[in-house]
């Protein structure tokens, strides 16, 4: 076979062997080391408006890749606008 499977953060070491022939003695390859590494997400962005009027707003993303659970969270920090300071106070129910 000329398939290798492993998952992603995995290493293995694959060496080839060419079997002997009438003419030629049996051959082997020196061993190489494969490394699959994780891939870099794709862009991730929450996909809801920047601009809500009142009451409470369901979250969805955009963006990102594989099978990984997504987690939201909240930081109430300030706030500094043109015209005023103020700190946001929201929180994920």
């Amino acid at each position: 076979s000329t398939v290798v499977t492993f998952q992603a953060g995995q290493a293995c070491q694959v060496f080839v062997v060419k079997y002997e022939d009438p003419n030629y003695e049996e051959a082997e390859s020196p061993r190489v080391r494969i490394t699959i590494r994780k891939l870099e997400q794709a862009a991730l962005e929450i996909g809801n408006s920047t601009d809500l009027k009142y009451g409470p707003m369901q979250l969805f993303t955009i963006g990102g890749s594989g099978t990984g659970a997504v987690r939201y969270e909240v930081d109430n920090a300030v706030i500094e606008g043109r015209d005023q300071t103020a700190s946001a106070v929201c929180e994920l129910v």
